[in-house]
């Protein structure tokens, strides 16, 4: 009978390891569940490319989002060798989503840019944004007219 008993044993400890470690990975899936992952891209530190940063958040309404993003791409990153592209001496007047298409509207200063800079600027905006669910394209304004690059030519709509 001791037998028996030492099998019992063994097997009920067997079953509770087991249901405690189904509960533990239940709970971790609910918890990620609810965090929704994104890529903050910034210009890197020669101003050559772009690098991207994962950034995770349980925002999940629309402009809610684009208002975190908006300030994660104005916000100095914690790897000082990046830049953030909204971090400039111009400002982000407004921004307006309609039919699938991000507006964001620059101040004057945004023209102001080195060239080089402006567009890794740009580049790392649009990839940033265009992650959310609803945005397909964004296009720039300055002051309300659409951006017109170095040679004259309006940029137009962009995506990823």
């Amino acid at each position: 009978m001791k037998r028996l008993t030492g099998k019992m044993t063994i097997l009920v400890c067997f079953f509770c390891m087991l249901f405690l470690f189904l509960i533990t990975g239940c709970g971790k899936e609910k918890e990620e569940k609810n965090q929704y992952h994104y890529k903050v891209y910034y210009v890197n530190h020669d101003r050559t490319g772009v690098i991207s940063e994962d950034y995770v958040t349980e925002n999940t309404d629309v402009g809610s989002l684009l208002e975190e993003l908006v300030t994660q791409l104005g916000t100095v990153p914690e790897k000082l060798q990046y830049h953030a592209p909204l971090a400039g001496s111009f400002e982000l007047l407004s921004m307006q989503l309609k039919d699938g298409q991000l507006i964001l509207d620059f101040n004057t200063a945004y023209r102001e840019q080195e060239m080089i800079t402006e567009i890794l600027n740009r580049a790392s905006i649009v990839r940033t944004l265009s992650q959310v669910k609803d945005v397909q394209y964004v296009s720039f304004l300055v002051e309300g007219e659409p951006f017109v690059d170095a040679s004259g030519s309006v940029v137009g709509v962009m995506s990823a």
